[in-house]
């Protein structure tokens, strides 16, 4: 918004014009007559243009709301009127200042007033077109602002969405499998069954209460914990397993239930099928800024055909995607007596999770 004092300035910028053209035009005049020609020039350039700055702002919306042909009809005439009431309003001032004597008002002022029509209409019409413009160009950035952020926000739902829809697809499937775990149990040992649905019960609210897209290396790995120790109720001896992780690596960030699908997918394929069981390590380690984590087992191994759309590692090879996307991989590497399913994502911390994109 312009200030009074900017109006000001500007509006005798213009009457300066006049002495500055009368210069080029003939510079061996007295200093006087620029003087005074700068004088005049400045009184009749306030007169009108203060004018302008004040009606042009508040009629040109109005204006421009018109048809084209009107709306310029209205700007020509509102500018005629303004150069006649400043015109007359720049005369009386000078009158009033004696350059020159009553008598000669009405002459004056006709002089005036055509050199006052013709640098408004034109001075005004410029001013017109750049306020169009100008306001065109803001509706059009607010516009493309408004659908860039109603872009985002329809990504982010998107994403949302498409993760919600993938974890589903994990929870029921890692449920399902626990309660089979404690359902063998239920007529051989009902103390154990037990308290077996304690832990249930706590890795339940888990699954329930878990909506953040990422959570802490230390928490998967208790489920994982939580999960092997249900395991090991049905397979009791048959099931083997140990879990490396430093310390130093608890608190970085990964999808929930992503070891967790891991160590379901060797329950399946290496201990379940075998009579003698299997083996089971876990083993997570940093590299520069990459987190690893590989599930090993002993088992016959598979390939990446056996995988069963929408399940399991296909679910979660889809997760990291959307949470990572180009950012991280699954991937599955036959190993000596076994099979190593390796996963490596970016090693960010809490207070970094906010840089992820969606």
């Amino acid at each position: 918004m312009r200030t009074p004092a900017i109006k000001f300035v500007r509006s005798a910028l213009w009457g300066l014009a006049y002495p500055a053209v009368l210069f080029v035009l003939d510079s061996s005049l007295p200093a006087y007559t620029y003087a005074r020609a700068a004088g005049i020039s400045v009184c009749y350039s306030f007169c009108i243009g203060m004018l302008a700055e004040a009606i042009l702002p508040l009629t040109g919306r109005w204006m421009a709301s018109f048809p084209r042909a009107l709306s310029w009809l209205l700007v020509l005439l509102t500018l005629l009127a303004i150069a006649c009431v400043g015109s007359l309003a720049g005369s009386l001032v000078l009158m009033a200042a004696q350059v020159f004597p009553p008598s000669y008002f009405w002459r004056w002022y006709g002089n005036a007033l055509r050199i006052a029509v013709v640098i408004t209409v034109i001075t005004g019409i410029a001013m017109y077109v750049y306020t169009l413009l100008r306001g065109r160009l803001e509706e059009t950035r607010l516009e493309l602002k408004t659908k860039e952020l109603e872009w985002q926000r329809a990504l982010h739902l998107a994403t949302e969405a498409k993760l919600s829809s993938l974890e589903s697809r994990v929870h029921p499937h890692f449920l399902f499998n626990t309660i089979n775990s404690i359902s063998a149990l239920i007529q051989e040992d009902p103390k154990r069954a037990e308290r077996m649905l304690g832990q249930m019960a706590s890795l339940l609210r888990f699954s329930l209460d878990t909506h953040r897209r990422l959570i802490p290396l230390q928490q998967e790995l208790q489920i994982v914990r939580d999960y092997l120790d249900l395991e090991s109720a049905r397979f009791e001896h048959r099931l083997r397993y140990r879990i490396d992780a430093p310390a130093e690596l608890h608190a970085c960030l990964l999808p929930p239930h992503s070891i967790q699908t891991l160590v379901e997918n060797s329950v399946k394929f290496a201990v379940a099928p075998r009579r003698g069981g299997g083996s089971i390590a876990i083993c997570a380690w940093r590299e520069d800024d990459r987190l690893y984590v590989s599930t090993s087992d002993d088992g016959p191994g598979f390939t990446e055909a056996a995988l069963q759309t929408g399940h399991g590692l296909d679910s979660l090879r889809a997760r990291l995607e959307t949470v990572f996307p180009g950012q991280a991989a699954l991937a599955l590497e036959p190993v000596d007596g076994g099979m190593r399913v390796l996963l490596h994502l970016p090693a960010i911390k809490e207070d970094h999770a906010s840089r992820l994109p969606g």
